[in-house]
């Protein structure tokens, strides 16, 4: 979040550039924390922490270039580092040995070169590092370049990116970066997506959202509003899926999540079967004299106890049917629908038809070769959800259809959303009534807000 208070020029514009890691994660902004009372101070801290690129001495007015980041998620963070108040690093390290980098960049709006070229040289050497690092990264801010007269440039005889555009230009020709909002929405001069009115008046964007290509079927939506604040700049964000990152278990838990564990399906025995696990496992107790052994006292009722149970858990392997399983499981139901996987397939299509080397032969010549499956499968989809749309091999077509299941997969995450509220105030309705006890305890141990 990039927030100022004061008219200089040489300092960043307010305006906003934010991933979602919940619907929570970022919905309070404050210019001046200290003009606050104590009360609304120490709420705020509790539910966000704020790294800002100020000095120490003026964080709390919430200037130059910062990120908020829930409290929930700020006791990932490994360190923190800002550079010129035009750009802030954060890096989470969680469990499973996952790394994040998330930069926050605010470009310089002018034309002064050595301080462009300085600092998008810095950005780089960044994404750079934690490309071999193995980070996923997410990069975002008001880069100060209008992506037209970028793409513009781009058609020219011998292009060669100029200073302001060094950035946008090796974000582009990255292979694993995507433009999240490229992604999502259909981006022309009509509707520029994120607007910035420029002093001519004219709409243009500014303002991007990259995010690693391994990220990509980890978010589930993308939109921009109006933030409550004046500013000439639309509010862009992305939401992803927590579990995969900041949910992790243990990896101890891990290891036991991942065992695989016997079903025996009871049910599809027929009496034969039955009758051969009871030959089977008569045979093995006479075998070990299990009829014969009398019980003097304790130590030979557990003797027989255990060498009975072996006899019947030996049979059972052989005689009932079984299948493995693992107890594995994913965080939210919606992510094993058939809704989540269709997007999935849409997205990484999109990604391929989009990526900067679709001009080169390879790239064409394997698509060729995939596009029977490829075609038969868009169609499937365009039939499952009544899709009017044809859908002969053209990208915005393509990206139209993503959209469309995108904006129900929205409406499907707001009902779960709300039932889960639902059942959350009904729990502790019923809690209030019949089991104080757990209300107290809820009450004393954590804290909680309702939103309506």
């Amino acid at each position: 979040m990039n927030v100022n208070n004061n008219n200089n020029n040489s300092t960043p514009l307010p305006n906003v550039s934010t991933f979602s890691i919940n619907t929570s994660s970022l919905k309070v902004a404050t210019t001046n924390l200290k003009s606050l009372k104590s009360d609304k101070q120490q709420y705020l801290l509790d539910i966000y922490q704020a790294f800002f690129t100020a000095p120490p001495s003026n964080q709390a007015k919430g200037s130059d270039t910062g990120i908020i980041v829930s409290a929930e998620y700020a006791r990932f963070i490994q360190n923190h580092k800002g550079f010129k108040g035009r750009v802030m690093k954060v890096d989470f390290f969680m469990r499973g040995n996952i790394k994040l980098r998330v930069i926050q960049i605010c470009g310089y709006p002018g034309y002064n070169k050595k301080d462009i070229t300085e600092l998008w040289n810095h950005v780089i050497k960044l994404i750079k590092d934690a490309q071999q690092q193995h980070y996923k990264l997410i990069i975002m801010g008001d880069f100060n370049i209008n992506y037209h007269k970028f793409l513009k440039s781009q058609r020219k005889p011998n292009y060669k990116p100029s200073y302001k555009q060094k950035l946008l230009h090796f974000l582009t020709y990255s292979d694993n970066l995507v433009d999240i909002i490229l992604l999502y929405h259909d981006v022309t001069n009509d509707n520029p997506y994120n607007i910035h009115k420029n002093n001519s008046g004219h709409h243009t964007k500014i303002d991007y959202i990259w995010i690693s290509q391994n990220l990509v079927n980890d978010t589930y939506t993308s939109d921009q509003f109006n933030p409550q604040y004046s500013t000439d700049h639309m509010v862009m964000y992305v939401e992803f899926w927590t579990n995969n990152y900041f949910k992790l278990p243990s990896h101890a838990k891990q290891q036991q999540r991942n065992r695989q564990k016997t079903i025996y399906m009871y049910d599809d025995m027929s009496q034969d079967d039955w009758l051969e696990f009871f030959q089977h496992t008569k045979r093995l107790c006479e075998f070990r004299h299990l009829f014969k052994d009398e019980v003097d006292d304790i130590h030979d009722f557990n003797r027989l106890w255990d060498d009975t149970q072996r006899s019947i858990k030996e049979a059972a392997k052989t005689y009932i049917k079984s299948r493995q399983t693992t107890s594995k499981k994913d965080g939210h139901p919606l992510r094993s629908s058939l809704l989540y996987r269709n997007i999935c397939f849409l997205q990484k299509l999109v990604i391929r038809l989009t990526n900067k080397k679709f001009l080169h032969n390879e790239f064409r010549i394997k698509l060729q070769d995939d596009w029977f499956y490829i075609k038969a499968k868009l169609f499937e989809i365009a039939g499952t959800y009544e899709s009017e749309i044809n859908l002969a091999a053209n990208r915005k077509q393509i990206k139209t259809l993503c959209r469309s299941l995108m904006a129900l997969f929205s409406i499907k995450m707001q009902e779960y959303n709300e039932e889960q509220m639902k059942n959350f105030i009904r729990k502790h309705c019923e809690d209030f009534t019949n089991n104080k006890k757990a209300m107290i305890i809820l009450l004393l141990k954590e804290k909680f807000v309702l939103s309506f």
